[in-house]
């Protein structure tokens, strides 16, 4: 699987707005694309800072995808004002214990490594990111996302509120410095609350969650 990422910064007074139109517009738009599996959305309240996220089957089904979102993405970065940077990841890892749900924590990692090391690095998370962030009160899940060309990657860790992820901030900037050792470097660290759950990627011994805490409740 694949994913495309577009951050966004911006005027945090429309980040309501934001959301809204991702929710109504951007999702139905890429849920009809070819090999789309779902859209996952995060923000910074405070910050105005937003991540969108599109989930892909393959590099094939990312690619064909590019013209049909680019006046979207546009169209999403204009509504507060900022503009959208984009990166493209491959999933390369990916430890999920329950459905994502509005409200949740996520704290995003933007690393740069080698290429030749990428491999390598995914293991060396799997053996030593993955104990010591599940050992953290309220965690969630781990994915980490590379581009093997670049050298470049994501680590995203979601907790099930702020609080818990905050909590969480002195365990995983011990990982980091152990990562940094390793010859990582980091490129950008953000925090967002998780915005849109959408992604439909199925997770190991739980139902599949594609709402919103409101789509959620109304089924209920």
């Amino acid at each position: 699987m694949f994913g495309r990422l577009s951050f966004v910064q911006g005027d945090a007074a429309r980040i309501d707005d934001l959301i809204t139109y991702v929710r109504e517009v951007v999702k139905p738009a890429t849920d009809e694309l070819d090999g789309n599996h779902g859209l996952g959305m995060w923000v910074g309240r405070d910050t105005g800072d937003a991540l969108v996220m599109t989930v892909w089957r393959d590099a094939a089904a990312l690619t064909a995808s590019e013209q049909a979102v680019v006046k979207l993405r546009d169209d999403a970065a204009g509504i507060v004002g900022g503009k959208s940077v984009v990166e493209r990841h491959e999933i390369g890892l990916r430890e999920v214990t329950i459905p994502h749900q509005p409200g949740f924590g996520m704290r995003l990692v933007q690393i740069q490594s080698s290429p030749a090391t990428l491999d390598d690095d995914v293991a060396w998370a799997a053996a030593n990111v993955v104990p010591a962030a599940r050992s953290q009160d309220g965690f969630v899940s781990y994915i980490l996302g590379i581009d093997r060309s670049a050298g470049t990657g994501i680590a995203m860790t979601t907790y099930r509120d702020l609080a818990s992820m905050r909590a969480a901030n002195a365990a995983a900037a011990k990982i980091r410095d152990m990562a940094i050792q390793r010859g990582v470097s980091v490129r950008g660290l953000h925090e967002y609350e998780v915005a849109i759950v959408g992604i439909r990627v199925p997770i190991p011994a739980q139902r599949n969650v594609d709402l919103t805490a409101a789509e959620e409740r109304a089924k209920r």
